[in-house]
């Protein structure tokens, strides 16, 4: 039962982390179709800081969730 509620909250991070994964793409990509339609010349700067933010948020969530993993399984396996 544990095992089981575990895999269900590991799974529930993932497809949260994809989901935001997918709105900001949406919406970054609606952002720079604006700047480009104001500004010809430009190249949008928060574009590029927001990709690098959204892959430092999947390095941390990748992170947890294969520490809390060994965590998980270490304790299981000392029971």
């Amino acid at each position: 039962m544990i095992i089981i509620l575990f895999f269900g909250i590991q799974t529930i991070s993932l497809l949260v982390l994809i989901l935001f994964m997918h709105e900001y793409k949406r919406i970054a990509y609606k952002h720079q179709t604006l700047l480009q339609s104001i500004e010809d010349d430009s190249t949008p700067r928060s574009i590029n800081q927001s990709t690098i933010i959204i892959w430092i948020y999947a390095a941390i969530t990748f992170s947890i969730l294969i520490g809390t993993t060994f965590f998980f399984f270490s304790i299981i396996t000392s029971l």
